[in-house]
């Protein structure tokens, strides 16, 4: 290649657009890291919410099996109220039977 043909910088150039460029290549440099701490960050509180969500979904599962299992057990406890309810119905029937047959 010939020395017209490579790029090389000029006496020519102002100082000032040399100056220009560099201060905003730097700024670039420092938009673009701003922009991926703050996608970082975003990407963090993202997860922590993620997780949070995960944890609010299993606490509310778990409250429907709590209530589910409180229901059944309060309906055996019910059950098993009426057969002693019976029991001791039929043992005063029971009761007053044998109070008759000794009365008699």
């Amino acid at each position: 290649m010939s020395d017209e043909a490579r790029w090389h910088l000029d006496k020519r150039v102002p100082i000032a657009l040399i100056s220009t460029l560099l201060v905003q290549t730097i700024l670039l440099i420092l938009f673009l890291a701003g922009l991926r701490f703050d996608l970082t960050s975003t990407m963090e509180r993202l997860s922590r919410l993620e997780v949070e969500a995960r944890s609010d979904r299993v606490s509310i599962a778990d409250n429907k099996v709590n209530a589910a299992i409180t229901a059944t057990s309060l309906q055996d406890i019910k059950q098993a109220l009426v057969r002693i309810e019976n029991e001791v119905i039929q043992g005063r029937r029971d009761r007053d039977t044998l109070l008759q047959e000794v009365g008699k």
